[in-house]
């Protein structure tokens, strides 16, 4: 079982987009504003974002699903040279020259063409395109490798799987100390991120029956518990509100079912902003959001028309959870 996979640079195309400031989004609302414009229907894509730029790497085929960890190469290539000012590296591998455009240090662009074809002219429109001076040309071999660090894995981890499942997978791994340290890590981490509801009553069984086939992992297997017993207290005393993935599976919901769009979301603790762009009234917004279950309050901060898309309006709300404890439809405005 590979944990980590990295995908060649010619097998992946990247856009690079800009981020509001002062805003981290999510792999979800990435995923759901920038999914659609990729050059493969069937495609899967990967995505990383600094404090200026989203990155999206499109794939020409969909990403396996399971544990492990996809990490594009030029990303890899980026951060081994981002120490550089304004670079052109240049890999040929099966055929054809893929070009990284590394511009103060950020990377601004990625290219792949067959190789041997005007590699000259291509090299000078890029620094011209990208305003480069003083360019610094680097070639790597078609064997050139560069390995995954730990913060590598930790800024490509997708932990969108089921939390009954966590338990299992972590211990399934737990003859692999690196990988099982890494796991448990970043799972107790999406706990505390996602406040998953406590799952530890539904594995008992499996547990009694691992420790059966596993004698020798015992004292792993009592420390894994003795930490699910942890959280699963931990939870039941802090989750009093909907978790973060319900909120945005609602959120979602209904801005995808009146055609619309996501800009921003900022979560703190009971309360959500959300910038979004919608054909329907903000009236209409409200009753919908309410109607969730999910929302105790939604006020509407302000309003304006979207100079980018005729019929559009922009819309800035302010969102107060409703406590699981109230979770029910309330009504909407008249």
């Amino acid at each position: 079982m590979n944990l980590i996979n990295i995908i060649p640079i010619e097998e992946t195309y990247l856009r690079v987009f800009e981020k509001p400031p002062k805003v981290r989004l999510t792999r979800q609302i990435i995923s759901f504003n920038y999914s659609n414009l990729s050059p493969y229907p069937d495609g899967g894509h990967l995505s990383f974002q600094n404090s200026s730029s989203i990155f999206v790497w499109y794939l020409k085929k969909s990403l396996s699903t399971g544990i492990t960890i996809h990490i594009p190469e030029a990303y890899l290539v980026w951060r081994f040279f981002k120490d550089r000012a304004n670079v052109l590296v240049l890999i040929s591998r099966k055929g054809l020259l893929s070009v990284l455009v590394i511009k103060n240090g950020e990377l601004s662009a990625q290219i792949t063409r067959t190789a041997g074809e005007d590699e000259a002219e291509v090299l000078d429109l890029l620094k011209r395109e990208y305003s480069l001076q003083d360019v610094e040309l680097i070639r790597l071999g078609s064997t050139a490798t560069f390995k995954a660090k730990l913060g590598d894995m930790l800024s490509f981890a997708d932990f969108d799987f089921k939390p009954v499942n966590l338990l299992e997978q972590t211990v399934a791994l737990l003859k692999a100390p690196l990988i099982a340290s890494l796991l448990i890590t970043s799972g107790f981490y999406l706990y505390q991120e996602a406040r998953l509801e406590s799952y530890y009553s539904e594995k008992t069984e499996y547990l009694a029956r691992l420790k059966r086939e596993n004698a020798n992992q015992q004292s792993s297997l009592e420390d894994v518990r003795e930490k699910t017993t942890y959280w699963r207290d931990f939870i039941a005393k802090e989750q009093i509100f909907p978790n973060y993935y319900q909120i945005l599976s609602g959120l979602t919901d209904v801005i995808q079912r009146h055609g619309g769009y996501l800009n921003m979301v900022e979560y703190a603790e009971n309360r959500i902003t959300v910038s979004t762009g919608l054909k329907a009234s903000e009236a209409i917004i409200i009753n919908d959001l309410l109607a969730t279950g999910l929302f105790q309050d939604v006020k509407l901060l302000s309003s304006s028309k979207d100079p980018g898309k005729a019929d559009f309006s922009l819309y800035s709300l302010s969102i107060t959870l409703r406590p699981v404890a109230l979770n029910a439809p309330s009504k909407g405005v008249s």
